[in-house]
């Protein structure tokens, strides 16, 4: 393939790529809730609220910062999305480029495409997957003193995006910069690039008033005791076997070759693999199998197999059609429900969001009594969404996303204010394993049933 061809090659593919993510992203049913999480704590940060002073929550701010910015300017889940589908396509190409320096070209787009067709939503895990190989391209390139200290910026820039898996990333840098007399002497530059990041992030903490609270959710709420937000889905077997075949690839390749390349990708995939720590399912692990598909690719280049590459083209037509039947197949029986103004394009089972503008109705009649209406439910973000407020801590009322703070301690709180009302699924146990334990017993034995629909009671305090 001449050089022009290859370049037009490209230029198609990063076309369908963008094409793809972009009615995926835009397309996708309105009720995931961990999109909608995600989308409610930008969209609070873009109503003035701070993270941490004003609202908890167990993740570091980045993404949900960068985030927020477009809902400054329009405050809408399209907005949201177009972002969303921006930053995922930008992902996604940059993950096709880097896989065809490894490889070849026709694998890296082949790679790209099922990339597509396997991702969820974006997620603070996308962002660190992008973080993760910017950190790698650098680490496998000729280090200057300007590429050192861009790496300590990524670098600390991965531990805003996600404490654990941010602080692995970087001290795995630190250890592939010691085992290297080449790196080493670049290795104040690094210090200086990461120090500065880390030291603006913390003054921006100090003048917001939030010192002790990110603390307490980013640090002491992991370590305490209580409820764990950890869980393993089989669902994310697959992934796990893939990963592991790819560590073993990589091994092989370091062994054959003794490449820094290699260590580098194996080591660097280790910290994507984190990823999946304390949650294991496939949104949390799908970069890792994704990161590990590279190696396999590189074996069956270097063994000479006999896959034609006319095979290889026919993955991306593929993917392209399971992805687009995926798509229409979530969207058949959704229509554009505009009665919402941050719902504006987006496909909506019309029963689904009448059943939250319902449940609002009879909220709106408490609070015309001047009562407090206090909602325990995963779901509780859809209820202020469909009424463009923001309501922490209810609004993302996780296990592990209080601080340190007992979530059993709302309850009572609750239940002994009589001018509270309690709404709350008579499915609570069951209706997401993120909903902190206690919460519906404490309820259901401390106040009594005034009103309900369909699965959701009112309850009032006891008299």
């Amino acid at each position: 393939m001449t050089g022009d061809n290859r370049k037009k090659g490209k230029m198609i593919a990063i076309v369908f790529i963008v094409l793809l993510v972009f009615i995926k992203t835009l397309l996708r049913p309105f009720g995931i809730l961990d999109e909608l999480w995600n989308y409610n704590l930008c969209r609070g940060v873009s109503m003035g609220y701070v993270p941490y002073r004003d609202f908890g929550m167990v993740m570091m701010p980045l993404y949900t910062m960068l985030f927020a910015l477009p809902l400054i300017i329009c405050r809408k889940l399209v907005v949201y999305r177009i972002a969303s589908a921006v930053f995922l396509a930008a992902l996604v190409i940059y993950f096709r480029d880097l896989t065809a320096k490894q490889t070849d070209d026709l694998w890296g787009t082949a790679a790209a495409f099922i990339f597509v067709t396997f991702m969820d939503i974006s997620t603070y895990n996308s962002l660190l997957f992008l973080l993760a190989m910017i950190c790698y391209s650098i680490l496998i390139g000729e280090m200057t003193r300007k590429r050192a200290f861009v790496l300590g910026i990524v670098c600390a820039l991965s531990i805003m995006g996600r404490q654990t898996s941010g602080v692995f990333l970087a001290l795995a840098c630190i250890g592939i910069f010691s085992a290297s007399a080449e790196l080493r002497k670049h290795v104040a530059y690094a210090a200086a690039g990461g120090t500065m990041i880390l030291m603006i992030f913390a003054g921006w903490l100090i003048g917001t008033s939030s010192w002790d609270q990110f603390w307490d959710h980013c640090l002491f709420a992991l370590v305490s005791s209580g409820d764990k937000n950890s869980a393993f889905y089989v669902t994310s077997v697959p992934v796990l076997i893939l990963s592991a075949a790819g560590i073993s690839a990589d091994i092989m390749l370091w062994r054959k070759k003794h490449s820094r390349v290699d260590i580098c990708h194996l080591i660097v995939g280790l910290v994507i693999a984190s990823m999946g720590i304390p949650v294991v399912d496939l949104m949390h692990l799908f970069y890792a199998g994704m990161w590990f598909v590279i190696p396999l690719i590189k074996l069956i280049i270097l063994s000479g197999s006999s896959v034609r590459s006319g095979i290889v083209k026919l993955i991306p037509v593929l993917s392209a059609a399971v992805t687009m039947i995926l798509v229409l197949h979530d969207i058949s029986g959704c229509v554009l429900d505009n009665r919402f103004d941050e719902l504006l394009l987006i496909p909506t089972d019309k029963s689904f969001t009448d059943t939250y503008a319902d449940i609002n109705t009879v909220n709106e009649s408490y609070e015309a009594q001047g009562k407090r209406v206090i909602f325990f439910s995963c779901s509780c973000c859809i209820s202020s969404i469909l009424e463009e407020r923001f309501d922490p801590p209810y609004d993302l009322f996780l296990t592990g996303n209080m601080g340190t703070k007992e979530p059993l301690s709302y309850a009572v709180e609750a239940c002994s204010d009589p001018d509270c009302i309690i709404l709350i699924p008579n499915d609570y146990q069951t209706e997401n394993w993120e909903n902190p334990k206690g919460i519906s017993q404490y309820v259901t034995s401390h106040c009594e049933p005034v009103d309900s629909y369909g699965r959701f009671v009112w309850y009032r305090p006891a008299a």
